[in-house]
């Protein structure tokens, strides 16, 4: 618990890095009908609660939802490529347990493209 309390006051620095105009109001919501990692809308993040139990080591999903949160592009036209990547680049650069977590960016292989999303596209 005191490590995930340690990766939401990270949002502090997220906002001040990238966006001050952010949501400052984040809600968590487990839901154990929600069949995906994670979602955000709207500053509110879904989590399902199965994949925490598989993967508790996973704490840096919250970093990747966070930064949608402060990405907040609203109502603009912003490819899902670029938005996922860039949470996913936050993920790896502002991360504090993707190594025991087993998670790191791709290494890059011919045929990937920038905006083949997430780990390639950071």
């Amino acid at each position: 618990m005191i490590r995930l309390w340690k990766r939401i006051r990270n949002t502090e620095k997220l906002i001040k890095k990238f966006n001050q105009n952010s949501l400052k109001k984040v809600t968590f919501v487990i839901d154990k009908n929600y069949k995906g990692v994670a979602e955000t809308d709207n500053g509110i993040i879904k989590f399902n609660p199965e994949w925490f139990a598989k993967n508790p080591e996973d704490l840096d999903v919250i970093t990747h939802e966070l930064m949608h949160i402060v990405q907040n592009y609203k109502d603009e036209k912003i490819p899902g490529w670029l938005t996922e990547g860039v949470a996913d680049y936050v993920r790896a650069t502002e991360g504090v347990n993707n190594e025991k977590a087993g998670w790191k960016l791709y290494d890059l292989k011919p045929g990937n493209n920038f905006d083949n999303s997430y780990r390639i596209t950071a």
